[in-house]
């Protein structure tokens, strides 16, 4: 555990950062996470893969020579940025004498932290060792376990077979209505509904000669939950409602897809207990040595109003995006600028407790906002021909379509009746089903109570699909993509 810090208010510890000469570089293949951060926290800026900008964003820095096809997969994109040498004389130019360049990386392994290492760069995130064995599903009910966090109704098995499946959810009083996980898996990937043998037998080879988790399925609300490990405590943020399992936006049952924020998506009792629920988790992670950002998934069951503890994400989260907006009891500064706080050699620290309560304060009564990721639905290949400005839009009501208003770096000023459209792709690239295209945000629910897509969603994610101009490929097109894509993986091996 990190050492204790006298305590300061929020705006005192948002001051010094504002002040702090310390350079911080968040490398990712796009921004989406921080962006908006560095209007409270100078020092941080942008080395992304995709500019989503146009060269127009004064923090976010591309290089010139990335190759074509380019580096794909979260963590070879990072690997790829961190040895590239315009972006390490980036760094080098932009960092005080004196100073070591700090670095934040969502997705990273052992390769990045060696790179880091040989570049003289800080990585300022918990090691991936650790990261990585939090991440499993089963490490995550266990430790919630241990610090009284309880996941829904389950079993830590391994099972071969149906039988062995319905026996051991039988032993437990979890029913024949079962959500069975693998230990690894983002966006709902290893998550599997069964409720009889022919969806079992459907995923079987999935499940053999590897630990499960067998739950009890629930009528459940899927909730989101940003937190801060710090020397002083879990700070922790507005609890979001989840947007997943629409297939206008996923090909997986439980995908992700976007957050929502809004005082109306749980009680105030809910609430409360949910906080609660994360800070004691978070304190858990503290004990196992973990410092600095994570995300967690709370699940209410809709019939009884219990919180259950979902998943962790030991890492910087998608639901970042909405969680730094500043508002409620982070109007003063961003949740994300704490963990940088925490790494920053500042000798103060916040108010964890007092922080964690006026955030269920504060979300009783926050702002309405929601964002959703765009992806490519259609299963054929294409290429991009011209993607969308980044900025501010105005739908076009009944006609599907999105009217450009005005360029912006970020959402947190967007007014009510505009929306921001955020593209992560680039002209001339590839697009596949599931290629994640852009996001939408806006400041109004995206779903309805019975967590539905409302109309005015449906409508939204039309009219960002048309802002899009593609051409399918053809079967040789393909062809000559997918060998030149073989290619170059081979290389870069």
């Amino acid at each position: 555990m990190s050492e204790k810090k006298p305590v300061a208010p929020l705006e005192e510890v948002a001051q010094r950062l504002r002040a702090s000469k310390q350079p911080v570089f968040y490398v990712s293949r796009t921004a989406t996470h921080l962006v908006g951060v560095e209007a409270f926290v100078p020092g941080l800026s942008f080395i992304t893969l995709v500019d989503s900008w146009n060269a127009t964003h004064p923090a976010v820095f591309v290089p010139s020579n990335i190759p074509n096809p380019a580096p794909r997969g979260n963590i070879s994109v990072v690997n790829w940025l961190l040895k590239n040498p315009e972006v390490i004389a980036h760094m080098r130019a932009r960092t005080p004498e004196g100073l070591k360049p700090q670095v934040l990386l969502a997705f990273f392994d052992e390769t990045s932290e060696a790179l880091c290492r040989e570049m003289g760069l800080e990585l300022i995130m918990p090691s991936n060792a650790l990261r990585h064995r939090l991440d499993s599903k089963m490490v995550t009910t266990q430790l919630g376990e241990s610090v009284g966090v309880m996941s829904v109704p389950n079993v830590i098995t391994r099972v071969a077979s149906w039988a062995e499946l319905t026996r051991a959810a039988s032993e437990n009083g979890l029913g024949s209505d079962l959500v069975v996980q693998t230990a690894y898996g983002n966006s709902g990937e290893t998550t599997y509904f069964i409720d009889g043998q022919e969806r079992y037998e459907a995923v079987a080879a999935k499940l053999r000669d590897v630990d499960v988790k067998i739950m009890k399925r629930i009528n459940h609300l899927p909730l989101a939950v940003d937190a801060i490990v710090t020397g002083n405590g879990t700070v922790v943020g507005p609890i979001l409602s989840e947007v997943t399992g629409h297939r206008e936006l996923t090909e997986h049952a439980g995908g992700w897809s976007g957050n929502e924020m809004s005082p109306s998506v749980m009680s105030a009792e809910a609430r409360a207990k949910g906080v609660e629920m994360v800070r004691r988790f978070g304190d858990g992670l503290a004990r196992e040595g973990y410092r600095g950002t994570f995300g967690i998934d709370l699940l209410i069951d809709t019939d009884t109003d219990e919180v259950y503890l979902g998943e962790l994400n030991p890492r910087l989260t998608g639901t970042m995006s909405i969680t730094n907006i500043p508002t409620g009891a982070f109007a003063a500064l961003p949740l994300i600028a704490l963990h940088i706080a925490e790494y920053s050699g500042l000798d103060v620290g916040v108010d964890a407790a007092e922080l964690c309560e006026a955030s269920a304060a504060a979300g009783a009564s926050s702002e309405e906002w929601s964002h959703m990721i765009i992806r490519a639905t259609d299963p054929r290949p294409h290429r991009i021909l011209q993607a969308p400005l980044t900025g501010v839009y105005r739908a076009v009501s009944g006609a599907s379509r999105l009217e450009f208003v005005r360029e912006a770096r970020d959402w947190h000023s967007l007014q009510p009746g505009e929306v921001f459209y955020l593209n992560t792709v680039a002209d001339g690239g590839f697009s596949t089903r599931g290629t994640d295209l852009g996001i939408v945000y806006a400041r109004t629910r995206v779903q309805d109570n019975e967590r539905n897509l409302t109309p005015e969603a449906r409508e939204l994610i039309a009219s960002a699909h048309a802002l899009y101009r593609m051409s399918a490929l053809s079967g040789v097109q393909n062809f000559v993509r997918k060998a030149r894509l073989a290619i170059a993986i081979a290389t870069r091996r």
